[in-house]
């Protein structure tokens, strides 16, 4: 794999960090980072925007046979109960297979990973999640979400 095309963000601005803080919360993510913040985005047509950043960064996209794909996304079970929660309530076709606790033998106790199915010829919720996006995405996920 070619790694040239790998980037860092460093947020050294004081202001910025702590109003990050403040939207989180928590300097503990692990344990009490909740789908609730989404509830802070108030214009709702940047929703696909966030949902994106978080599957990019702690979601996965992988082709199941010939006829479909299983996404996935990995969290804290109040985060991905509620982006499960908010998901169904686009009604853009997902279908849903488990809820599955994931690090049994590590230390945490709240990571969860979901998964969903999708159909070969579902591609709204790729519509919805990469609508307007100007190819600010991880593209391998893009490709693999697409093809």
């Amino acid at each position: 794999q070619n790694w040239k095309d790998i980037y860092t963000l460093n947020i050294e601005n004081i202001k910025i960090c702590k109003d990050l803080l403040k939207i989180i919360k928590s300097k503990d993510k692990e344990n009490n980072f909740d789908f609730k913040i989404i509830e802070r985005i108030k214009d709702t047509s940047l929703h696909s925007h966030f949902i994106r950043g978080f599957f990019d960064g702690d979601g996965s996209i992988c082709k199941r046979g010939k006829t479909g794909k299983v996404m996935s996304f990995s969290g804290t079970f109040n985060f991905i109960n509620g982006l499960n929660n908010y998901l169904f309530s686009l009604n853009k076709g997902l279908k849903l297979s488990k809820l599955y606790k994931r690090f049994k033998n590590r230390d945490t106790n709240n990571g969860y990973q979901i998964y969903y199915y999708l159909s070969k010829d579902n591609l709204d919720i790729y519509n919805w999640i990469y609508h307007d996006s100007k190819n600010l995405c991880l593209l391998r996920k893009k490709e693999i979400f697409k093809n």
